[in-house]
């Protein structure tokens, strides 16, 4: 199964993917695509260098699907994660649901 790493950014919170040593990009089309267990567990060796460093912290592996060159996250949570909330945002909050009613 395909994966790649992924963290959250130290200074800003914001969501990365792994693209290399001391690489991380926002965009996961951007991350180094691990072939099997064993890449990964180098690669997430390699990213908690990075959150030795203060770079990013919590870095894990994220199984992905990698099918004609897209990368996609495999579960709900990491869809949400790389992708944002699954509902529209509104920050009027729920004025906008009750006038809508």
């Amino acid at each position: 199964m395909s994966s790649v790493i992924s963290a959250n950014r130290l200074f800003d919170g914001k969501v990365v993917y792994w693209a290399g040593p001391r690489l991380w990009v926002m965009d996961i089309q951007g991350a180094r695509v691990l072939a099997d267990k064993a890449a990964g567990e180098a690669a997430l060796a390699e990213a908690r260098l990075d959150e030795a460093a203060n770079i990013v912290l919590e870095s894990f592996v994220l199984a992905v699907s990698a099918l004609d060159g897209v990368i996609r996250p495999l579960t709900l949570r990491d869809r949400i994660r790389h992708a944002g909330p699954s509902i529209t945002y509104s920050p009027t909050g729920l004025h906008d649901v009750a006038r809508a009613a």
